[in-house]
């Protein structure tokens, strides 16, 4: 495995951790410092479903705070690499769509 990936997937768990505690800013910093190693490794042409996952809990992170635009563009990435890594008939990917839709409803818009 990657060096960065697994950077990126300890800042995942420590903003699961912070998350379980209800530490909602220190989730979302760890969260989003995974996401920026994920994209550092993504330039180098490798990619997986670990970039949707960030995103799709950075969106989870966003909507309880009711930061609902911040939440629907994490949701949509999420979705949109889901869909590319694991398809669109996956349960993950179904979820996450569901997470897009719930957030869309909350603020009253498109995907636009």
């Amino acid at each position: 495995m990657d060096g960065l990936r697994l950077i990126a997937l300890a800042h995942y768990r420590a903003g699961l951790l912070y998350q379980l505690k209800e530490e909602i800013s220190e989730s979302i910093e760890h969260l989003e410092q995974g996401l920026s190693f994920i994209k550092d490794m993504e330039q180098n042409g490798n990619q997986d479903s670990t970039e949707a996952m960030l995103a799709d809990t950075l969106g989870v992170l966003y909507a309880s705070k009711q930061d609902y635009d911040t939440a629907k563009q994490h949701f949509s990435e999420g979705y949109s690499l889901y869909e590319k890594t694991l398809g669109r008939e996956h349960q993950t990917t179904a979820d996450c769509a569901f997470r897009l839709a719930e957030c869309l409803e909350n603020v009253g818009s498109s995907l636009a």
